[in-house]
């Protein structure tokens, strides 16, 4: 029932003859697409997660879920009473857009998802829960829990600046054996503690599963090493097509490559949300996911290199002050300090 074509999705939005001439089908599904609403997950086949039945949480636990195992899930823990409303849906669409496929041999609800990667074999399957406080994880490879951590800490991250929510970053957090409490936050030391006590890591061996490395998201490392080489090595080429007056801010580029490549690693998640600070349009954006194969540092980079060269529309001045700016506005004040200082070296 959420997957949809144009036509029926045309029936659906019941566009009047009147409206057809401004708001055609294809406009209001692209729109739809960038507000993370509607995913295209074949030729005009586009699911819609929002039109799916809720199901009652401990329902779904009496299902036989495949990829939950003996592995604890990974719990994205909200601040505010109840997560945000249209998030989940919103995080859906993203993982899919960004190589997920929806396992339809299990049962699918708009509060629960399981989702398939088909790029790494074995298939990489993960289970997804809207749990009202709380987003559930599970995952099917005990190999892959630190990959999935970060893909989805970069996904929720993304939706919550793409589309302003004015909730906070949620916590990593798991179950825990407090009767009172149940759940138990990751600390910055990497110890787990509840309302209680904290946990030793020895009393959390499997927890520690998913947070035992820093690493890439799983769509972001199947080409990760190459697009990184190809942002370090095209750091001169972009100087030498960048032959506009106003470019001469661009003169200290030569001397901070890192920095640049800092930039394209640390915004590689959130790309799109660049290409919408720097005044992209939707089609162009389109464009770039389309011809970087959906790969988020390589699409990081074309975005970059199509503004430097004075892509016609996009954000001015073309300076580095400009980009400082839009990364203040992603909220990556970090990144935007380091590389403010790096202008004024």
């Amino acid at each position: 029932k959420a997957i949809v074509s144009s036509s029926i999705f045309s029936k659906l939005l019941q566009i009047s003859s009147e409206e057809k001439d401004i708001l055609t089908c294809e406009k209001l599904l692209k729109i739809f697409q960038r507000l993370l609403i509607v995913a295209e997950i074949d030729e005009d086949k586009y699911f819609i997660p929002a039109l799916l039945p809720s199901e009652n949480k401990e329902d779904i636990r009496n299902e036989s879920l495949s990829v939950e195992s003996s592995m604890v899930p990974l719990l994205f823990l909200f601040s505010d009473k109840c997560t945000p409303s249209g998030l989940f849906c919103a995080v859906v669409v993203k993982l899919l857009a960004k190589g997920w496929t929806v396992d339809l041999k299990e049962k699918v609800y708009c509060n629960t998802v399981s989702l398939i990667y088909k790029k790494i074999k074995p298939n990489l399957a993960i289970c997804l829960t809207d749990s009202f406080k709380y987003f559930e994880v599970y995952c099917s490879r005990e190999n892959n829990l630190p990959e999935i951590k970060k893909e989805m800490e970069d996904v929720i991250k993304s939706v919550i600046v793409s589309r302003n929510y004015k909730c906070k970053r949620p916590k990593i957090a798991f179950f825990c054996s407090c009767s009172e409490c149940k759940i138990a936050t990751v600390e910055e030391n990497g110890g787990l503690c509840c309302c209680h006590k904290s946990y030793s890591p020895e009393e959390m061996e499997r927890e520690r599963k998913w947070i035992r490395a820093s690493v890439g998201s799983v769509s972001g490392s199947v080409s990760a090493s190459k697009a990184t080489c190809s942002a370090r090595t095209t750091v001169s080429t972009t100087i030498s097509l960048c032959d506009r007056p106003q470019l001469h801010q661009l003169h200290w580029l030569e001397g901070h490559g890192s920095q640049v490549v800092k930039v394209m690693e640390t915004v590689a998640p959130v790309w799109e949300d660049l290409a919408l600070a720097l005044q992209f349009s939707g089609p162009c954006i389109a464009t770039i996911e389309r011809d970087s194969l959906r790969q988020a540092k390589t699409a990081c980079l074309m975005c970059l290199q199509q503004w430097l060269q004075g892509k016609e529309g996009a954000r001015r001045p073309i300076s580095w002050q400009t980009l400082v700016e839009c990364l203040r506005k992603m909220e990556l004040t970090d990144l935007a300090n380091d590389l403010q200082a790096a202008l004024s070296s």
